[in-house]
């Protein structure tokens, strides 16, 4: 089927994936010009990011957001990028554009912003929301879990990671091998002061993923919260030089390692709130 635009996207993805960063870009393009599909520049973006090109992942993305106006998906993988190079203020900026025709699928990212601009209470409400809307992915009681920790509520805090891991093992009978599902688990074993379990589960889901540093972050959290503070700075030292915004590293999660010199180091910079950027109408 040459004539096939979702085929030729999927070649190029299979090819990136293979690291074939060569051949991967000729399918891509085959598969716009038969279908100048949004799904394919997000492929082929994300592609790129994969290659360690950025920029150009960055060119392509801008390119689209600027054609295809109001198209969230592209505000929120400029985000992710933005992100991935420590840029608060410009990942917030393409959340918030995103938000203007997506409000539901841009919760979760729009409450990370407002974690990072440290206004807690208002990510808890934007969480609460999501976990409503979506009451069967134990994604969503971890991270409101997280906001209500921030926020200085532990018994709140405390009951929805117990939510999280009770969904997380549920999902996890039917897909033991989710490295996604291994890192919610280990979250919130480690939040639930069972750090055994939690360090084994943290160290499957990162065979899969060692270049993610939302990965290094979790894992980071896992070891400072489970007391090994030696591996705690050796994976928040990893997950900065993977692109990770310092300002997550001044959250309760790593209140033991805040007199470490070398700890210290590492989140020399990063504010600990910054104003908080508005709603979009």
């Amino acid at each position: 089927q040459p004539g096939d635009a979702v085929s030729w996207r999927w070649l190029g993805v299979a090819l990136a994936r293979r690291g074939l960063d060569r051949e991967a870009p000729a399918a891509f393009s085959r598969s716009l010009k038969l279908r100048h599909a949004p799904q394919t520049v997000l492929a082929r973006a994300e592609a790129l990011t994969r290659a360690g090109d950025r920029a150009a992942a960055k060119a392509t993305l801008r390119e689209a957001a600027a054609a295809a106006q109001g198209f969230a998906p592209f505000h929120l993988a400029l985000a992710t990028l933005a992100f991935r190079e420590g840029d608060v203020d410009e990942a917030c900026e393409r959340v918030s554009a995103a938000r203007r025709t997506d409000r539901e699928g841009t919760a979760s990212p729009w409450a990370a912003c407002e974690l990072l601009r440290g206004r807690a209470p208002a990510a808890v409400e934007l969480l609460r929301g999501a976990v409503l809307v979506h009451s069967d992915d134990p994604a969503g009681p971890l991270s409101l879990g997280t906001a209500l920790l921030w926020a200085g509520e532990r018994a709140a805090a405390r009951a929805s990671f117990t939510d999280a891991l009770a969904l997380a093992e549920q999902h996890l009978a039917g897909r033991p091998a989710s490295p996604r599902l291994r890192r919610v688990r280990a979250l919130a074993l480690a939040h639930l002061e069972r750090p055994t379990e939690a360090i084994l589960d943290i160290h499957d889901a990162l065979r899969e993923l060692p270049d993610d540093p939302d990965a290094a972050l979790d894992a980071a959290r896992v070891s400072a919260l489970s007391g090994d503070h030696a591996a705690a700075l050796s994976w928040v030292r990893q997950a900065t030089e993977l692109g990770l915004p310092r300002a997550w590293l001044h959250g309760p999660e790593f209140a033991a390692l805040a007199g470490d010199p070398d700890f210290q180091d590492l989140t020399a910079g990063a504010p600990r709130s910054s104003p908080a950027g508005q709603e979009p109408k």
